[in-house]
Order: C-alpha cells, then sequence, then structure tokens
C-alpha cells in the first residue's frame, strides 16, 4: 500500500497573497518556502524547490514545506498587517501548543548549571541578578537574563554564559534567549543561598 504524505490545508488572507504575488513576480523562478520550526517559529523564503518538499498550492500561491514543517501546518492562517510599529506577517497557527515557561522554570533549569571554579550551582551562587520572560507573537518565548561572575575579568565569563544560554534554550517553548553580563552590584557572598554556603562549609 502506497502511502502519501499530508497536504496541510494553509489559508492565505487577500493582503498576504497581494504581497506575496508582488514579491514573486520579482524572484523568477523560485517559490514560497514557509518553516515552522519546534518552536513554533514561522519564517516565510523564496527559495527553488528542494528534494522531499511538501507544494501545497494556497490561494494561488505556491508554498514548498520540508515535511517537519508541513506536520505542523495544518489549519494555519497568514495575514499581513500595517500596524503603527510597522508592517509584516503574521500566523494564526492552531497547533501550537502555548507553553508558558515561568521565572521558576528558569530557575530551576540553572541549577544544572555550575560555576567552573566552584561546586556550586550558578542560582544558588547568587549570580543570576534578574529573569524575565515574554510572550512572542510568533509562538514560544523570549527569555531574557542578567547575571554576574564572582569576581571582574572573570576568564570563564563567555563560557559560563554561553552555557546559561544553552540550558535555557533547551526548555520546551523558549525561542530566544537573551543573556548579559551586568557588574553592579559587584557580586559577593551575601549573595549565597544557605544551600551553597554549606556545601562550601561556610555554615
Amino acid at each position: 500500500m502506497t502511502t502519501y504524505p499530508l497536504i496541510p490545508g494553509i489559508h492565505l488572507s487577500d493582503s498576504a497573497r497581494q504581497i506575496l504575488h508582488a514579491a514573486l513576480a520579482d524572484e523568477s523562478g523560485l517559490s514560497v518556502r514557509l518553516r515552522i520550526d519546534e518552536h513554533f517559529a514561522h519564517e516565510l523564503l523564496f527559495e527553488p524547490d528542494a528534494e522531499g518538499d511538501i507544494v501545497v498550492n494556497s490561494d494561488g500561491i505556491r508554498l514548498l514545506l520540508d515535511p517537519a514543517s508541513a506536520g505542523r501546518a495544518d489549519g494555519l492562517s497568514i495575514d499581513f498587517v500595517q500596524e503603527l510599529r510597522g508592517a509584516g506577517f503574521t500566523f494564526d497557527n492552531p497547533n501550537r501548543l502555548r507553553q508558558n515557561v515561568d521565572v521558576r522554570q528558569v530557575l530551576d533549569i540553572l541549577r544544572n548549571v555550575y560555576d567552573p571554579e566552584l561546586p556550586v550551582n550558578v542560582v544558588d551562587l547568587g549570580l543570576i541578578y534578574d529573569c524575565q520572560t515574554h510572550g512572542l507573537d510568533s509562538g514560544g518565548q523570549r527569555v531574557e537574563i542578567k547575571m554576574s561572575m564572582t569576581a571582574p575579568g572573570c576568564g570563564m565569563s563567555d563560557m559560563l554564559k554561553e552555557a546559561v544560554r544553552t540550558k535555557v534554550q533547551s526548555l520546551p517553548g523558549v525561542s530566544q534567549v537573551f543573556v548579559e553580563i551586568v557588574w553592579e552590584p559587584p557580586w559577593d557572598q551575601s549573595r549565597m543561598s544557605d544551600a551553597a554556603r554549606l556545601q562550601l562549609g561556610m555554615l
């Protein structure tokens, strides 16, 4: 028995269709590629066909999707809106599961990131100064973190910053992570948790 890939149903508004038609007129030989990543961030590109593409003819526009994107696209509505803040495409995707990541979840996962010079995680060590989460219109959330080091000029700051970013990025629902190293107020031992003090023999 032969099986065929699911062709998702995708709706384009009149304004989205007009913008794409105009753009395609200037991009000879190309089609519109729709990419939807695992965090349901949507992206429209002008590219040639590729092997394995699933082709969707939606309202007169030829859309190319890789199999993973096609599996996330059924029922998607694409619009083009103009607002005071600017203009752009919007995506209403019923397949997107809105996973609200809160600060507690971020701090919990950061307890698996350790200072390279001390056997204590960055949260109990008091290196995380601020953490905020923000929902994105395109789906997923942006996490913004301000953190410090135990001493200015620490040679491990870039490595620790990247470890924090990578760990938070692994949380389901997180699309963007921004980590900033700050030095005010300067870190001191008063920021450490009791667990960290006990671990270091300070209690």
